[in-house]
């Protein structure tokens, strides 16, 4: 069950938790966390007068350059949870997104920010936003994530190759950014997650993946952290950093 509530420059969203959104020990999946951030930045854009009429149908995408999340605890099945998002001040051709997620109580499970920018659908390249008249206006939050910073070339101890299904590809024709908290998931045994959780989790999306791809994903670990660089035709497409916390 599910309320939606767009308040001026905060959108809020209450929700409970499904089998669908959760893993086998009954924490929530990375992936529909990611899910429920996209989500709720497309709607929140569409409400602030940014929707497809003025991006999608004019030949732009909305593409993700960044994401950034930060766990003290995650909620699990059939918790509800209460889910306000917000944009952040404009950065020349990027639109910051800070999320947070509480419990009906006050107790923040985590908080996200996504960096966003407007391709040409046709070129693939990043367009200036002020061209096409779009802005959206910013609201303070002293105490969103600030820092989302490059994620440096690793060094892997072990390889997976993934290759790229239909499923994975979205409406802009490339793999959706929700699934690749997955595959990070995937480079790891059943022990790993029945003992540990994600404490925190950066991508990098660096260059698009399309169906059919071949994609070597390296991984470097000391302790519980986690680098991960994804690779086709020695071409890096996307990098990740993340930490692991015992249950």
């Amino acid at each position: 069950m599910e309320t939606e509530i767009a308040d001026n420059l905060i959108y809020r969203r209450e929700l409970s938790l499904t089998a669908l959104d959760v893993d086998r020990y009954q924490r929530l999946r990375m992936s529909a966390l990611f899910r429920y951030l996209q989500r709720s930045a497309v709607i929140h854009t569409t409400e602030l007068g940014c929707g497809k009429d003025r991006t999608l149908e004019r030949g732009l995408l909305w593409v993700v350059a960044r994401v950034r999340i930060e766990v003290n605890r995650l909620p699990g099945y059939e918790d509800t949870v209460e889910l306000e998002s917000r944009p952040g001040d404009m950065m020349h051709i990027i639109f910051p997104r800070h999320v947070t997620l509480k419990s009906p109580e006050g107790e923040e499970y985590l908080r996200a920010t996504s960096l966003w920018m407007l391709a040409d659908a046709k070129t693939r390249r990043m367009v200036f936003p002020a061209r096409y008249g779009i802005e959206i206006p910013g609201c303070r939050d002293d105490a969103a994530i600030r820092d989302l910073p490059e994620i440096r070339e690793i060094h892997p101890q072990r390889e997976m190759i993934r290759t790229v299904r239909y499923s994975d590809i979205d409406i802009n024709g490339h793999v959706n950014n929700t699934h690749y908290p997955d595959w990070l998931d995937d480079l790891f045994d059943e022990e790993f997650h029945r003992t540990h959780f994600w404490k925190s989790l950066q991508i990098n999306y660096m260059n698009e993946i399309q169906a059919g791809s071949e994609v070597h994903l390296g991984v470097e670990q000391a302790g519980n952290k986690v680098l991960v660089e994804g690779r086709t035709d020695s071409q890096v497409r996307l990098r990740m950093s993340a930490e692991a916390a015992p249950v």
